[in-house]
């Protein structure tokens, strides 16, 4: 049951996140894409349950449990349109612009125990995840003053620039424990995203070094077959030639061999003290062309089976 459980999870969250994505796109719109679906239907389901939280407290709809589902609704309205969008990036700036702007006001309506003001750190990290730097420097660089500013206002006016609802009495303490998960939930999805970048980064550097030593591997092997053949005669329609030359009659296979490899029979007969037939000769001649000892047997059964329906004939 937990298995099932966590594979539904799993499976709900994969879907989520890779709503919109495409082959066409590139690998840094593909990230953003799914950077800004986590995001929103995160922040959409942080809405919803703070609204909530608001009417089981209050015991009634308010103005606030009200702008909360409106911002639930928003959220994932403003997912499908910023996605759509050819104006990303400005629209992105805008959300930012305005979160930073509710953020301020409900941190004072509420007061400093309600913790909302800890929401200006994940609205600062994002800028790092939906941004380029190097293409979006001043964007950057203006909505980072922008928080930091309105964050240290209200920190200076301690949290009193409006204002404080009457009314939030105990709820106080009941909205920190709510943004304190919260922002642990917005934090978590950099984590996971840096893990799953640190994870393609390692996949991608383990299978260059793979390749990179097959690649060397295959040099060397190309070397020393060099050192061992006719270097002025051979070439890759001649080595096609020779593997083809197996299936036909051993002794032109051997004298084939033999040409480009003139020193290699020599080598074999110095190292043993009996007469090797021609087909001994011509096996240790498939050995050194690379032929898997399956590949020389599936040859052999076949050479075998030829024979027998000839004699048969």
């Amino acid at each position: 049951m937990t298995n099932k459980l966590r594979e539904y999870i799993f499976n709900v969250y994969d879907n989520i996140s890779y709503m919109g994505v495409n082959d066409q796109q590139s690998n840094t719109d593909r990230d953003l894409t799914i950077l800004l679906n986590r995001y929103f239907i995160l922040c959409s389901i942080i809405f919803l349950i703070h609204g909530i939280s608001n009417i089981l407290y209050f015991r009634y709809f308010t103005w606030d449990s009200i702008a909360l589902f409106t911002f639930s609704i928003l959220s994932i309205v403003l997912n499908r349109v910023v996605i759509g969008s050819r104006f990303i990036k400005p629209l992105l700036a805008a959300i930012i612009f305005s979160l930073a702007i509710i953020i301020t006001y409900y941190s004072s309506f509420c007061g400093l125990e309600s913790g909302i003001f800890l929401f200006y750190f994940p609205l600062i990290s994002v800028l790092r995840l939906f941004f380029d730097f190097k293409t979006d420097r001043i964007l950057v660089v203006f909505l980072l003053v922008f928080i930091l500013v309105v964050m240290y206002i209200s920190a200076i006016s301690g949290f009193k620039l409006i204002e404080k609802n009457p009314l939030i009495g105990n709820y106080g303490h009941t909205l920190l424990i709510l943004n304190i998960t919260s922002i642990l939930l917005l934090l978590s999805l950099n984590f996971l995203f840096f893990i799953d970048k640190r994870d393609d980064y390692y996949f991608v550097l383990h299978r260059n070094a793979w390749k990179r030593m097959e690649i060397e591997n295959l040099n060397q092997e190309v070397l020393r077959l060099k050192k061992m053949m006719n270097k002025d005669e051979f070439s890759e329609d001649k080595l096609e030639e020779l593997i083809n030359y197996v299936h036909l009659n051993d002794i032109i296979f051997l004298e084939k061999f033999d040409y480009f490899f003139p020193d290699f029979r020599k080598k074999i007969i110095a190292m043993t003290d009996l007469p090797l037939s021609v087909s001994e000769l011509k096996l240790c001649a498939m050995l050194k062309l690379g032929f898997s000892t399956k590949q020389i047997a599936i040859i052999l059964i076949l050479r075998s089976n030829l024979w027998k329906g000839r004699s048969t004939d």
